[in-house]
This record gives C-alpha cells, sequence and structure tokens, in this order.
C-alpha cells in the first residue's frame, strides 16, 4: 500500500468582516456571509452614526455569533481622555464577563489598559490610529498588538510591503464610506 504525502495546508481564506450598527445589522450580516463583525457599545467607538449595542444587545449578539461559529470584535477606538478611565474599565469588566473575539484600539493608553484587564485576547489597532508604514506596525506589536486595520490611504504596493515586513495581520478596507 502507497502512503502520500500530506498535501501542504491550503492558503487561508481572507475574512469576510462587517461592521454592525445593531443587533439587525449583525444577524444580517452573518445570514449573508460574514465570518465576522465589528461593532461599538455605547461608548468608546468612533462608530458615531451607528446606533451602537447595548449591553444587553451585545450579549444577544455574542450569544448568536457564538451559535453561528462566528467572530465579534468590538470597537473601544476612540481617544480617551483621564475622566473617562473609570468608566473605560468598568466596561472592560463587563467585557472580561463576555468577551469578545478581539478588541478594536486607536488609543496606547486604551491598549495598554485592554492587555492588563483582558490578557490573551486579540488586539487590533484601528484605522483611527493612522499605522502609514511598517515602523509604527512594529511599534503596536511590541506593544501587543495582534492586527493593524490599515488607513483607506494606502496604496496596494504599500499594503504589501507592510505585510511583508510585519508579523501583525492586515486588515484592509474593500468597500466603504469613501
Amino acid at each position: 500500500m502507497a502512503s502520500l504525502a500530506p498535501n501542504p495546508s491550503p492558503q487561508p481564506l481572507p475574512e469576510l468582516l462587517a461592521p454592525a450598527a445593531d443587533l439587525d445589522c449583525l444577524r444580517t450580516a452573518f445570514r449573508f456571509g460574514a465570518d465576522a463583525v465589528y461593532l461599538g457599545l455605547r461608548s468608546f467607538s468612533m462608530r458615531n452614526r451607528a446606533k451602537n449595542f447595548s449591553p444587553e444587545d451585545y450579549l444577544l449578539g455574542l450569544q448568536y455569533a457564538r451559535r453561528q461559529q462566528k467572530q465579534v470584535y468590538v470597537a473601544l477606538n476612540s481617544q480617551v481622555r483621564d475622566a473617562d478611565l473609570p468608566q473605560l474599565d468598568q466596561t472592560l469588566d463587563f467585557l472580561a464577563d463576555a468577551p469578545p473575539d478581539a478588541l478594536i484600539v486607536a488609543d496606547p493608553g486604551v491598549l495598554a489598559s485592554c492587555a492588563r484587564r483582558l490578557p490573551g485576547l486579540p488586539l487590533h489597532i484601528s484605522t483611527q490610529a493612522n499605522t502609514m508604514n511598517s515602523r509604527a506596525a512594529a511599534l503596536w506589536h511590541n506593544l501587543g498588538a495582534t492586527r493593524i486595520i490599515a488607513p483607506r490611504e494606502l496604496s496596494l504596493d504599500e499594503l504589501t510591503t507592510m505585510v511583508r515586513a510585519s508579523p501583525l495581520d492586515l486588515e484592509a478596507f474593500v468597500h466603504g464610506a469613501m
């Protein structure tokens, strides 16, 4: 009997990630093929035109995603002032009890708080952080980030350069507000 060498693992498919302004949008995104959604809670999200999620709707959406074997990323990508830090800590405590699959952040202080309060949770750097080059990506990696969400202004050649120079995953918009 001949044995065949295992096939090399295929290139993973790109993740289809969609925004979810509310619970209905989350369900619709998954129903139409999204692998993951990103959403904002009622505070600390730059998704200011979205309705955003109440704590109750977030928990319902997370449960729905888990049943569908899909992922939920929570955007905490606003710039935070010292006066907001107690509320940020409360939000992170809430998320620690029902963790998403990743957090999207732009503020280095928020990233540090997330890493300390939710260790091991993947941290994605928001497009709001304007990571335009591989050295900036390396800095975020050294601070614990796992993914960069590239600014829309980067060309395909610039994205390729950043991917080749960085150990981080790279997320790029293919359709959106622009």
